[in-house]
């Protein structure tokens, strides 16, 4: 039915815009401290040429296979979760996309007004975050330079930011 095939898409929306953000947010830190973490646990370089992320486009993506693995096998697992709560229609909570009944730190709160404007903020965030991944896919695809190198004043910290633009 229609609210079916439009709850499946609010469902799939929302897991798109969480995993955006992770992405938006994982790529240039991994691109900034990946060498540095990697030296300090003795672990080999795992970044594409250039010290790019590694991603479908350079080819390197097939080098993380076992973290991929596990990042499938848990994505399966919250599927399932999700499906299941979405098929039990006397959940007292009152299910909505992407509710996992997860929320440790309670950022969503028990106020139903705040909820909603919660999740309205976590779906524009997670649209932003779809859109600025598309740009890192197409800057490094484009330049073949990381994405962190190319806009320095997104990613450098603070601090050097500031010293490259007052000249310190």
């Amino acid at each position: 039915t229609t609210d079916e095939r439009l709850a499946f898409m609010a469902e799939a929306e929302v897991k798109h815009a969480r995993i955006a953000m992770l992405c938006a947010a994982g790529w240039p830190l991994a691109e900034r401290w990946h060498l540095g973490l990697a030296s300090t646990l003795g672990l080999p370089d795992a970044l594409a040429d250039g010290g790019r992320a590694p991603s479908v486009l350079n080819g390197h993506l097939g080098a993380s296979a076992g973290f991929l693995a596990a990042v499938f096998l848990g994505a399966a697992a919250a599927e399932t979760f999700t499906v299941q709560r979405r098929w039990r229609r006397d959940d007292p909570d009152g299910y909505s996309p992407g509710e996992l009944g997860f929320d440790p730190l309670g950022v969503y709160g028990d106020d139903p007004a705040t909820r909603k404007a919660r999740r309205a903020a976590e779906l524009a965030n997670g649209r932003l975050a779809m859109v600025a991944v598309l740009g890192y896919v197409l800057l490094e695809a484009g330049s073949h330079q990381p994405v962190a190198s190319l806009t320095p004043a997104l990613f450098a910290p603070p601090w050097e930011t500031a010293a490259a633009l007052f000249g310190g």
